[in-house]
């Protein structure tokens, strides 16, 4: 059983509706996102239990796809490469775009 608790709207232009979700035990986990560099969205804080909720969420967002497929993870300042991360109260999650220069 997955419940709704919060609604986020933003710009006009982005998703207009970003549903965090609790889980069926109704524990609540605060988790913050950070979006680095080009993605230019502000940080969100959201109830989820893993990394594959997030990406859930991220994905309604057209604008958050290509980046969802590109950016490297972390959890804490350590990458992470699979979504079955287990995430705690006060995990902060950033997006990680990949980066070019000269």
């Amino acid at each position: 059983m997955v419940k709704i608790i919060q609604v986020l709207t933003y710009k006009k232009d982005e998703l207009d509706i970003i549903t965090a979700m609790k889980n069926s035990f109704g524990s609540s986990i605060l988790v913050r996102v950070e979006f680095l560099g080009p993605i230019q969205k502000e940080p969100l804080e959201l109830e989820i239990t893993n990394l594959n909720e997030l990406a859930k969420i991220l994905q309604r967002d057209d604008s958050m796809k290509e980046w969802l497929e590109n950016s490297a993870v972390a959890v804490n300042d350590t990458l992470v490469n699979s979504r079955d991360v287990e995430l705690k109260d006060g995990d902060r999650v950033v997006l990680l775009p990949p980066v070019c220069g000269g």
